[in-house]
């Protein structure tokens, strides 16, 4: 079968001049290690061997690669531009287990089934063929190794008028991203002051007077720098990506969180260690829902804070050794989302009516 070439020569350009303005070294250690966590809390890092070798795809200026190599044994960062290779090999020249490869995601110049791990954030919706890309990362991992990616999605779990406004500004980024990089720097720097700032300290304003802020306009950038919100809104406007063709191309996916027959025994009343466990010899790690069993309160923390990033209402906190118990929530298993509580006080109460009928 002829080779298809799964890379756009002017979005691979583009990711040369972003990372060239913007190398990262200005974020502090904190907000770095915060973003990084944001990602990789889902990581199954307890599955990777000792010293284990892996993959940053479109490693850009390497700023996920300077939190995932001083815990791993190899890591071989690729990257199409070599404007962005150039970056990160200056942001980790103190890292001599790093790797670099000039390389595009249909030439990963690695033998097949060779890596523990691999993750790619925020690449694979910017190649032509999405779901090739994530075919060829596949095809250089062992056997059940974890696969971590992050790709743009159709805001399912987003309010409808989320979603509307993020089309909204579609014919916008269409016009800027196309544009020479002069005004498409000029256009990031203007979109990050005047919409992205605003609505961020907004968002941090109504966290303080304790309103439910996640779901406003650029609420996930509350605590962020203004550093971050200058990158990513040159990454949204500056960058070429058409939606609708990915849309097109990139498949669904399915997710399982629980194993409850398997080769002809029922499960149901196993512990629920057993069951993760079985579905984990069956299943890639791509294929489960997050779950990370923990002992300390930060490392949970890290975790819900990962979910809630994705746009989920919480967690679920399930006993390890408890059965599955269809359609019921007992004290075995419970959903732990963000509260926010207020103190009020009854003034006046009047008899329900209806279904509410003998109670106030």
């Amino acid at each position: 079968m002829r080779h298809r070439a799964n890379a756009d020569a002017v979005v691979v350009a583009g990711f040369g001049d972003e990372w060239s303005r913007f190398d990262q070294t200005p974020l502090s250690t904190a907000e770095r290690e915060t973003l990084a966590r944001g990602y990789f809390a889902i990581f199954p890092w307890e599955r990777l061997p000792p010293t284990p070798v892996g993959l940053d795809l479109g490693c850009g200026s390497g700023r996920w690669a300077g939190y995932v190599a001083p815990r791993v044994g190899q890591l071989h960062c690729i990257d199409a531009s070599p404007g962005a290779l150039a970056v990160a090999r200056r942001n980790l020249k103190d890292a001599a287990n790093v790797v670099f490869h000039l390389a595009s995601v249909d030439a990963i110049p690695l033998p097949d089934t060779c890596l523990d791990f691999a993750y790619s954030l925020g690449v694979l919706h910017h190649v032509p063929h999405p779901a090739e890309g994530i075919s060829s990362i596949a095809a250089k991992l062992k056997p059940g190794a974890p696969l971590l990616l992050y790709l743009y999605y159709a805001f399912d779990n987003r309010p409808a008028w989320f979603r509307w406004m993020w089309r909204a500004t579609e014919p916008l980024r269409h016009g800027i991203s196309r544009t020479p990089y002069p005004i498409r720097s000029a256009a990031g720097e203007i979109i990050a002051t005047v919409v992205y700032w605003p609505l961020a300290r907004l968002a941090r304003f109504g966290e303080w007077l304790g309103l439910r802020v996640e779901n406003m306009p650029l609420a996930v950038y509350r605590h962020r720098s203004f550093y971050v919100m200058r990158t990513d809104a040159f990454d949204r406007f500056g960058t070429r990506l058409d939606v609708d063709q990915l849309r097109a191309v990139t498949p669904l996916s399915a997710f399982f969180f629980d194993c409850l027959h398997l080769d002809g025994d029922d499960l149901i009343d196993h512990p629920s260690t057993e069951r993760a466990a079985a579905l984990a010899e069956r299943l890639p790690a791509t294929m489960e829902v997050p779950r990370v069993v923990v002992d300390d309160a930060g490392h949970a923390e890290a975790f819900l804070e990962s979910a809630l990033l994705r746009g989920h209402e919480g967690v679920m906190v399930k006993a390890l050794d408890a059965p599955y118990e269809a359609g019921r929530r007992g004290a075995t298993w419970l959903k732990v989302k963000r509260a926010h509580t207020l103190d009020l006080v009854v003034l006046a109460a009047e008899w329900g009516h209806g279904r509410r009928r003998g109670t106030l």
